[in-house]
């Protein structure tokens, strides 16, 4: 007897978008999406004159600032794709529920693995953020952080998966080319070749865990819990002093300018870098394996 199958559910998922799916649109759609994107700096500009995320309302206005491709994404998927913005999420009441059950245990299991050691060296740090005020930000800090990695989610695991599944039933397709995008994406958040490189597995990494589970639960709701409460424990803990998206921050370190450091692609294979991955990689396997326990899928 063949056992049943775990992505049962997506075709539901993918099912609003088989109709106006075609390659060329998702092309166009993309072509919009990255101009909309490279513009929203520009945009917002005249809202914040701090944009690098180092100051609490720069990096409210930065993250917040990602509704705007969305919202462009959505009109594109209106007019060219003739369906609703919502038709991303799958059902919207599922998807809630299915957000609450994969968060809370992924949060959990985040707050464990910071309270193990190895501890960071809280000796190093050099300036520790008012309890009472970073306290009184962190509803509005979540709402952006929401924003952000939500919109990353419409647009790669919904509206591209969604395309891409209608396109083609291989998950090396719908599953393996947002992930590389996502992670290509993230190159640039590195300070040269090797360091670029290790935020794009990461995030590769990250888009192919919320693939999965997108696809397990047949909604959104799973993929943005996974990778909201990842970002909000990476926004909302540590930065450098100064640094780019620093501005939520609780412990700030010294800055560092990693693109003086050796770049060179064979630091990869150095011990450190080795030991960072293998970290990195078993940190998200965590993850996804906290959300698997909350959606139980």
């Amino acid at each position: 007897m063949s056992l049943p199958d775990p992505y049962a559910p997506h075709e539901r998922f993918v099912s609003p978008a088989r109709e106006g799916s075609s390659v060329l649109r998702v092309v166009g759609a993309l072509l919009l999406v990255e101009i909309t994107f490279a513009m929203t700096p520009t945009l917002l500009s005249g809202v914040s004159d701090n944009l690098d995320g180092s100051t609490t309302s720069g990096l409210i206005v930065i993250l917040a600032g990602y509704a705007l491709t969305v919202l462009v994404l959505i009109l594109y998927l209106r007019g060219f794709h003739r369906r609703a913005g919502i038709t991303l999420f799958g059902d919207p009441v599922v998807a809630l529920v299915q957000f609450r059950a994969v968060a809370i245990p992924v949060a959990l299991t985040l707050l464990a693995v910071e309270l193990l050691p190895p501890w960071p060296d809280f000796s190093a740090v050099v300036e520790t953020r008012d309890l009472s005020r970073w306290i009184v930000i962190l509803p509005v800090a979540a709402v952006a952080i929401l924003i952000q990695s939500g919109s990353e989610e419409v647009i790669f695991r919904g509206y591209l998966q969604q395309e891409l599944a209608a396109q083609s039933p291989s998950r090396w397709v719908w599953m393996g080319i947002p992930s590389l995008l996502f992670g290509l994406l993230h190159y640039g958040n590195g300070g040269g070749p090797a360091e670029g490189l290790l935020w794009a597995a990461w995030a590769a990494g990250l888009g192919l865990a919320c693939a999965d589970l997108t696809a397990r639960a047949g909604t959104l709701g799973p993929a943005i819990a996974l990778h909201f409460v990842n970002n909000a424990f990476v926004f909302l803990l540590y930065g450098m002093q100064g640094g780019p998206d620093s501005g939520f921050a609780l412990w700030l370190f010294p800055f560092e300018d990693t693109s003086l450091l050796d770049q060179s692609l064979d630091q990869l294979l150095t011990p450190w870098a080795l030991w960072d991955i293998a970290i990195s990689a078993a940190f998200l396997w965590i993850m996804w394996l906290a959300a698997r326990v909350g959606l139980r899928r």
